[in-house]
């Protein structure tokens, strides 16, 4: 009779949420606005999709960041409590329902590993507090090691080429959003020294990104970021909301990120006027945020605005000027020995990789539980390096083959 009751109570608020959609304040924000919105959100992202489908000349295509033009395009017709909701609720599983994947499907489920290593390079407020985000400006460094080869965005994201200029969100009244290539992405794998172990880090997402690129590339990547000039410019408070302002003057020429180190939880941030996001305190946690290519000597305006009552005390801002030209150039030479799988598909890979002697192969994917790996065919220890798969294959040619099997999947089934 429970078992009844329950099914009938699910049947029967299923359709209701299918009918009437969610409300703005169920599931603690994470929901959907309505079912009509969430559909016109993904059929205009699937004509994206397509676009970059027909210009890459592979059949994988990782892209992320959508939410950038997403979450832009609602905020010009929706409240902001919608938006929040919208951003977190659909850039969970989209490009799964398109046929693709990336790091991001693995949030909720990835062991704590993989989700420190996101955490840990910026994509939430605070190094190593769990907590990662869908939403996230495009970081040059870190999404070309952690294999983002297409970025969807209303700016010019560094070290980017356009692919097209007619992908339209016809909710977006500003500008149309672009589709963007990474052009320093290192894909699926690449070779890393044998050495190569997890990374010691710190409370500074930005040194953490030079250790992750020494360790993994073999060479010095310190000082790739330069700090910028951060000066406190006047608070106030009015009609109910404090803001607090800060100066920010680039140091040398290149991208320009932002790193919110404190803040209110809620507080939205803008630079120069524009809005970028809200501060949050747990999952789509405030991140590193892309400013824009700045030359040394330009600078910006940073605003903090909160409900809260706060002063300068209670918040804190950092900005760091990435090198470029560097960065690019310490890349493209991690780039000369990609693992380009052949297959990809129901919880396989296989491709082929020659190893450099003194190297093994990292590849791009949560080291979680359910993975094997064999190489040339023989089983293979997996090594958890910060949360992703590393194999040592041994110095030339392999063929690497990896699968995936939901642990407990028959015990569940029996069951």
């Amino acid at each position: 009779l429970a078992t009844a009751a329950l099914g009938v109570a699910l049947a029967a608020g299923t359709g209701f949420l299918a009918v009437h959609g969610l409300s703005q304040t169920d599931l603690n924000g994470y929901s959907s606005n309505s079912v009509s919105q969430y559909h016109r959100y993904m059929a205009e992202l699937a004509q994206a999709h397509d676009d970059a489908k027909s210009d890459a000349s592979a059949d994988i295509v990782r892209m992320e960041n959508s939410a950038t033009s997403s979450v832009a395009a609602m905020r010009t017709t929706e409240p902001s409590s919608s938006v929040d909701a919208l951003s977190s609720m659909m850039t969970t599983g989209e490009y799964m329902a398109l046929g693709d994947s990336s790091l991001s499907h693995y949030s909720s489920t990835a062991d704590g590993s993989m989700k420190e290593l996101l955490g840990e390079l910026g994509y939430c407020l605070l190094p190593g507090s769990r907590g990662i985000t869908t939403y996230h400006s495009p970081v040059f460094l870190t999404d070309s090691l952690l294999g983002v080869d297409y970025v969807l965005s209303t700016d010019d994201p560094a070290g980017c080429s356009t692919v097209s200029d007619e992908v339209e969100l016809s909710s977006l009244k500003e500008k149309d959003v672009r589709l963007y290539r990474n052009e320093s992405s290192l894909g699926w794998g690449f070779a890393v020294p044998s050495s190569t172990k997890s990374v010691d880090w710190t409370g500074d997402p930005f040194d953490n990104q030079e250790r992750f690129l020494t360790n993994l590339s073999g060479k010095d990547a310190t000082d790739l970021y330069s700090k910028a000039k951060v000066e406190a410019s006047g608070s106030a408070a009015a009609n109910g909301e404090t803001t607090c302002s800060w100066e920010i003057t680039a140091q040398q020429n290149g991208p320009l990120y932002l790193w919110v180190a404190a803040a209110p939880t809620g507080a939205q941030v803008s630079c120069d006027g524009k809005f970028l996001q809200t501060t949050r305190s747990y999952e789509s946690d405030t991140n590193l945020m892309y400013l824009g290519k700045y030359k040394a000597g330009d600078t910006a305006i940073v605003q903090l605005a909160s409900s809260i009552p706060f002063g300068y005390d209670d918040a804190s801002v950092e900005a760091r000027s990435l090198d470029e030209e560097r960065a690019a150039q310490m890349l493209a030479n991690m780039r000369t020995g990609q693992f380009m799988p052949s297959v990809l598909k129901d919880g396989r890979m296989e491709g082929t990789f020659s190893t450099p002697a003194g190297s093994k192969l990292l590849i791009n994917i949560p080291a979680t539980s359910g993975w094997t790996a064999k190489v040339d065919g023989e089983p293979t220890e997996i090594e958890n390096i910060n949360g992703l798969i590393a194999l040592d294959t041994g110095e030339g040619s392999h063929s690497i083959s990896l699968s995936y099997a939901t642990p407990f999947l028959s015990t569940g089934v029996a069951v």
